[in-house]
């Protein structure tokens, strides 16, 4: 049987009688499992690497550390105040075998500071405990976390704090 493809080239747009539609469940379910391992590969086209396979990310150092802080602000509390927090790191320095790392959480109001920081320090003590282990199992060597939280009343709504934060105000 002669398919589509063996007779056009292969960039035309094949006529509507020749395109059935599949969702990935439809697909899924027709071929076992043994031979998606099987095929998968072969299916997948080669193309040059785009990074150098050493290169995890080509996100910051700072940027990740920001993002645990964050992840743990998100894993700790509820409702709104994850949603009402950004995280920016002020100071990244290694120094000889030690990292060095300086944190701002920002907040709207004032109390959402108080529930961050929570009673006698607790809560941010938490966010700080685990943020560091995270990070010292990522960079493999010890760190040195200082996290501190600041108002900064309706930032999520103020054009010119979203541009320092790092959002731009354009669609």
């Amino acid at each position: 049987r002669t398919g589509y493809a063996d007779v056009h080239n292969i960039t035309d747009t094949p006529p509507a009688q020749h395109v059935r539609c599949r969702t990935a469940l439809e697909s899924m379910a027709q071929e076992p499992r043994r031979h998606r391992r099987r095929t998968a590969p072969r299916r997948i086209p080669e193309c040059p690497a785009y990074y150098d396979p050493d290169e995890l990310t080509d996100k910051s150092e700072r940027f990740i550390a920001a993002e645990i802080i964050r992840e743990k602000i998100f894993l700790n509390y509820r409702q709104e105040v994850p949603y009402s927090t950004e995280v920016m790191i002020e100071r990244f320095k290694d120094d000889e075998g030690l990292l060095r790392i300086e944190a701002m959480v920002y907040v709207e109001r004032e109390s959402q500071k108080g529930i961050i920081i929570g009673a006698g320090g607790l809560g941010l003590k938490t966010v700080g405990t685990e943020a560091r282990k995270d990070m010292e199992a990522f960079w493999q060597q010890k760190i040195f976390l200082t996290i501190r939280v600041k108002v900064r009343p309706n930032w999520r709504n103020d054009p010119r704090q979203l541009r320092y934060f790092g959002y731009s105000d354009k669609s």
